[in-house]
Parts: structure tokens; sequence; C-alpha cells
């Protein structure tokens, strides 16, 4: 069970987070933009591109179409 917070830890933890909004700049968006990033089957932009010749933009779409039948995501 968890512990229960006093009145003083609850008043501290709102007023840490009013302090805690997140970056600002274009650049601080940019480098935390893939904080959340779990797999890529929903992804909207593809993260190694074909000029890197790492990945081939048909073998990531070979991949995820692989992937989607076999694993038949909801809501991708």
């Amino acid at each position: 069970m968890p512990k229960k917070m006093t009145e003083k830890e609850i008043k501290a933890n709102r007023l840490n987070s009013a302090k805690s909004t997140g970056p600002k700049s274009p650049k601080g968006k940019e480098v935390v933009k893939w904080n959340a990033l779990k797999h890529g089957l929903p992804a909207r932009e593809i993260i190694i591109k074909e000029e890197d010749e790492k990945e081939k933009t048909k073998d990531f779409d070979d991949l995820i179409s692989t992937l989607r039948a076999g694993l038949k995501p909801e809501g991708c």
C-alpha cells in the first residue's frame, strides 16, 4: 500500500509541478520529441532516413506491413 502523503508534501509537489512546464525553445522541443516513442508502428516519420543507407524506405514499409499483419494492433 502506498504511503499517504502529508499536506506539506502535497503542497511542495504542487509548487514544483508548476515550475515543470517542459521545453520552450524549438531546440529543446526537438531534443525531447522522441522521448515517448515506444515502437515505430504508428510513426509519422521514419527515423532512419534512406540516404543513411542503413535502411531503405521499401524495407521499412515491408517490415511495418508484416508486423501489422502478424500483431494486428488496434488504433494504428
